[in-house]
């Protein structure tokens, strides 16, 4: 996303702009010119992964692999801008007032492309799914559960599947979404435990994670639902066959019943409305931050601008918390509940401790006269 993107221009906007208001070092170049790179040459391998494995989108890496040069760009006019005002005006607060109201205005084309932004989700499969989830809450903790999908249920084209996945894990209990497999296919297939033939090459490719998954699954005959929204053809087909209907577009072709019909949950909003949108977006990004200040203090150098600090914090927490997650993940942590805030927890006590202890070292290494310098942590 820009606004994502943006965050990094100030660790680098030194190290890529002229003399307007400090000349960068030759290190501060390489760096960035480094951290530029890397990003490209990251980005241009998901766009060739994406397109050989079918895995995720390689549009999604495009769009990564230009925002970041665009944001950067921007930046740069911008830091220039504000420092030739800064020399031509009497007051420099002037300037400053400037470039942040240019830097609000480009969250506007954001916002109207955010809510005029196809949506790929189906509203009534998130409604179908969180209906099916007041069954699932009801199984045993741990129990696996299987959705069976369509081939052609959902959007767009050969990814349907994988977002009729993403749309139905939604819908689940925090608790319960890990414990959630999916079968693609028809419901003769499952019940007979074997693989329905993909329509074509490219869907056998999107959906053979799927299959890999489910397969040592299925011998243990667990609980096996079906939503009208993301398989149409197959939901016919379990009704029709005798599979009871536990709950509105939601069918049940093995398991236990329910002792009573399932209420329909609420139709959601395919979006928040624009000012539910910008609370959670600025409560995601203080979370974000709080978690990255330990971290990001660790990496940078000891008299760091603190706009570079600032701007950097809510990257370098969400690395850090996708690294803490995988590694809680890991050790059988489930991402979710307890677990969930565990986990946060530990990342910004951990970063909040090596941030401190690296701080000591400095100052003690300044009082015995020595260089300071960035950690070498």
């Amino acid at each position: 996303m820009p606004e994502t993107a943006a965050l990094l221009a100030p660790a680098v906007l030194p190290a890529l702009t002229t003399p307007g208001a400090r000349l960068a070092s030759a290190r501060q170049r390489r760096f960035a010119l480094h951290a530029v790179s890397a990003w490209t040459y990251v980005m241009a391998a998901g766009i060739v992964l994406g397109a050989l494995t079918l895995v995720v989108p390689p549009a999604r890496f495009l769009a990564h692999l230009v925002v970041l040069p665009g944001a950067l760009a921007v930046g740069a006019l911008l830091a220039r801008g504000g420092s030739w005002l800064a020399g031509r005006t009497r007051v420099r607060a002037t300037a400053g007032v400037l470039v942040v109201v240019a830097l609000a205005a480009l969250a506007v084309p954001a916002v109207l492309r955010w809510y005029r932004y196809p949506v790929l989700m189906d509203p009534r499969a998130l409604q179908q799914a969180e209906t099916a989830g007041r069954y699932v809450d009801g199984l045993p903790p741990h129990q696996a559960v299987v959705f069976l999908v369509g081939y052609e249920g959902g959007k767009p084209g050969v990814y349907g599947p994988v977002m009729s996945e993403r749309t139905i894990r939604i819908g689940m209990p925090a608790a319960r979404a890990v414990d959630v497999h999916l079968f693609v296919g028809a419901p003769a297939d499952l019940l007979a435990g074997r693989r329905t033939p993909p329509p074509d090459a490219r869907a056998a490719q999107a959906t053979g994670q799927y299959w890999e998954d489910v397969r040592a699954l299925l011998p243990a005959h667990p609980p096996v639902l079906v939503l009208e929204a993301t398989a149409p053809m197959e939901f016919a087909q379990a009704v029709g066959e005798g599979a009871p209907v536990i709950g509105p577009g939601v069918a049940l072709l093995r398991g236990p019943a329910p002792p009573s019909p399932l209420p329909s949950a609420p139709l959601p909003r395919e979006v928040p409305s624009l000012w539910a949108g910008l609370v959670l977006g600025l409560a995601v990004l203080l979370l974000l931050a709080v978690a990255g200040m330990g971290w990001t203090a660790l990496a940078l150098p000891a008299r760091s601008d603190p706009a570079v600090f600032v701007s950097l914090t809510p990257v370098v927490g969400t690395g850090a918390l996708i690294l803490g997650g995988l590694a809680a993940s890991l050790l059988g942590v489930r991402p979710s509940g307890p677990g969930a805030v565990a986990t946060y927890a530990v990342v910004v006590a951990a970063g909040a401790v090596l941030g401190l202890v690296d701080r000591a070292r400095r100052r003690r290494r300044e009082h015995r006269g020595g260089p300071g310098g960035s950690s070498q942590t």
